[in-house]
């Protein structure tokens, strides 16, 4: 997704109006613009840290992020991230989180991205086994975590970014991924309501 202006005041609405779609909501869904580095205290974001920042490379650079409530299908965090990419404004990362119910005392995240195999849990050892040995689950998230999207005439990459903590009241799910590109990169999906499937099937797996 491209953008004509690099006014947050003006991207917002555009980011609010897909959101709002993929995910269903009846109502507009509630957001703030943070610059990057500064997050509110005691939230998702300060948390995580500077994700966007430390994930893209090359000619991306991050601008400010639109941080949105979602109260259903599923109590979430989407962050979604604006960057300038050579001379372009355009759509970054999006990073979704969620609170999990089961708690974990360790925690786990996702292996870079592999050439021929898909990339499996790492961290505790009895957590990763049980996610592991649901295919499904891994193939899913492989593919959901993406690490590269079409936009224009731009590729634009991130690393791949799954990570499951411990956290107040179970455990916190944050997933950073790309938008997945449409019509030879003119039109992208967030794939939000396929967040919601895969962290109700890791609480699930907890």
């Amino acid at each position: 997704m491209l953008f004509y202006s690099i006014k947050p005041e003006k991207n917002g609405a555009k980011v609010e109006a897909k959101l709002r779609k993929e995910f269903g909501a009846p109502a507009p869904l509630a957001y703030d613009t943070e610059e990057e580095g500064k997050y509110r205290a005691n939230s998702v974001g300060q948390a995580l840290g500077d994700i966007s920042t430390s994930l893209f490379g090359g000619r991306t650079r991050p601008l400010y992020t639109f941080r949105f409530d979602v109260p259903q299908p599923r109590k979430c965090e989407v962050r979604v991230h604006i960057i300038k990419v050579g001379n372009a404004v355009a759509l970054g990362s999006l990073l979704y989180s969620t609170v999990l119910q089961k708690p974990v005392s360790e925690g786990v995240s996702l292996e870079d991205a592999k050439t021929f195999s898909k990339s499996r849990f790492v961290g505790s050892p009895a957590l990763a086994e049980r996610l592991n040995a649901d295919a499904n689950l891994i193939k899913r998230i492989n593919k959901f975590v993406r690490t590269s999207y079409q936009v224009g005439n731009e590729r634009i990459r991130a690393d791949r970014f799954l990570q499951i903590s411990p956290f107040e009241g179970g455990s916190l799910l944050a997933i950073n991924t790309l938008p997945r590109s449409k019509w030879m990169g003119l039109s992208s999906s967030f794939d939000a309501l396929e967040f919601v499937a895969l962290a109700d099937a890791i609480e699930a797996a907890l």
